[in-house]
């Protein structure tokens, strides 16, 4: 059902793209997504309350001839009671991955297992696990499951989507065509103003009509990401220097550690829908903090310096 109003949302996006963001046909866009994200906010979770699954979310066994396929999320006490239709939309996947992982960071969850919604602890019996970690904030979603399992393929994802049918199918099909690349469900393309990265509010929203793979594409975990096993430079496990320098942005951490390793990304669609949130979960995750305050540009140039990244030296490529 999500990916069905996701559809209706690329088309018009798509029409919007091909018109050059005519005013009129942008407004309509608009109203069009508004109108799908209302139907969703309401349909999928009644749909998922009472039409009750027990089927897997991950699957029987290994694919032939690929490495083993992880979801990896984070959440946090705030969003603890919604996370479970993020999980539900991860488990009705019509590409169903190897493994389903939720890291929650212990200090957060002091009585483990026992101050999780019932809905949650449930999902174990199809596949889900649940583990605890040291409290890395949102970059607990990729850290540990990369450190444990280097030889996988790894797809992070937010705890605040409607994650649509389709979601690891448009990854992984991707994927295949260009193994060496990280793949992004959604991205944004960096810009430049006097020969420097200009400010993120400036940058190409959705890089819409993207095709190949860039070293300008900034994958946002929001869409989904995937990461080819050992695609990122070994820094990105050193805590100390993500701490000091991108506390608050695992995208711009992950996006710099896998230039470090001279590796592109590239988008699963050339145009995708926006992907429909939760209701009311973007007062309380980092976006406002990020975007509002500048705190991406303020992260990013922090990173940039200590490895002495210059995006600039990608501008024609």
């Amino acid at each position: 059902m999500i990916q069905y109003f996701q559809d209706i949302a690329t088309t018009f996006l798509k029409y919007r793209y091909l018109h050059n963001n005519n005013i009129l046909i942008k407004k309509i866009n608009k109203i069009v997504y508004s109108l799908c994200k209302a139907s969703i906010r309401i349909l999928i979770p009644l749909c998922y309350h009472y039409n009750k699954s027990e089927q897997p979310g991950i699957a029987a066994g290994s694919y032939d001839g690929s490495p083993p396929i992880i979801l990896s999320l984070t959440t946090f006490p705030a969003r603890v009671n919604t996370i479970w239709i993020v999980l539900e939309t991860l488990m009705r996947q019509s590409f169903k991955p190897n493994r389903i992982i939720l890291w929650l960071a212990a200090e957060q969850f002091p009585n483990g297992l026992s101050e999780l919604p019932g809905k949650v602890l449930n999902m174990q019996k199809r596949g889900l696990e649940i583990r605890f970690c040291d409290d890395l904030r949102s970059h607990k979603k990729y850290y540990y499951t990369m450190l444990e399992n280097p030889d996988a393929i790894v797809i992070t994802v937010d705890d605040d989507v409607f994650y649509p049918e389709n979601m690891v199918s448009l990854l992984v099909k991707q994927y295949q065509r260009h193994p060496n690349c990280i793949v992004a469900n959604r991205a944004h393309k960096i810009t430049f103003a006097d020969n420097k990265v200009a400010p993120y509010s400036k940058w190409i929203t959705f890089a819409l009509g993207e095709k190949n793979p860039s070293m300008l594409l900034v994958p946002t975990g929001v869409g989904g990401c995937l990461w080819p096993p050992h695609i990122l430079h070994k820094e990105v496990f050193n805590k100390k220097a993500m701490k000091e320098l991108a506390p608050l942005a695992d995208d711009m951490w992950l996006k710099c550690m896998g230039v470090l390793n001279g590796v592109k990304v590239v988008k699963s669609m050339p145009i995708l829908s926006e992907f429909f949130t939760l209701r009311g979960l973007y007062k309380t995750g980092l976006a406002k903090q990020n975007i509002g305050k500048n705190l991406n540009d303020i992260q990013l140039s922090k990173i940039m310096e200590a490895y002495s990244i210059d995006f600039s030296i990608y501008r024609d490529s």
